[in-house]
């Protein structure tokens, strides 16, 4: 029996759970197809500021286009700064260590640095 590695990020299991607005899953997932590994690991890195960004999920693109459009590309602006304590402020630093985590295992490094 092989063991085959996980590859991070994978779709089902880091980029949909995180992207609150989804739309539709076939479509997106044939988005995050299209990218390269350095594509999809840098559009992962940047969901949790997206998300914090677009608090009302009626003004935040679809998965489909967050990919589509490399929106990970562009500088997100929050309408009033993250206030320590608040909804989308813990969610995007559980979000930040859930990616660094992840990541730190898929480079085979999961010790903690001091």
């Amino acid at each position: 029996m092989t063991h085959t590695p996980d590859i991070w990020p994978d779709f089902e299991k880091d980029f949909w759970p995180a992207y609150e607005r989804k739309g539709s899953k076939m479509l997106s997932r044939k988005e995050w197809d299209k990218l390269s590994q350095k594509d999809r690991e840098a559009a992962m890195m940047r969901v949790a500021d997206y998300v914090a960004s677009t608090p009302e999920k009626k003004y935040r693109l679809d998965g489909e286009r967050y990919l589509k459009r490399r929106k990970w590309e562009d500088e997100f602006v929050a309408d009033e700064p993250a206030k320590a304590g608040t909804r989308f402020s813990e969610k995007g630093r559980s979000l930040h260590e859930v990616i660094a985590r992840k990541y730190a295992g898929a480079s085979g490094d999961d010790t903690p640095s001091h």
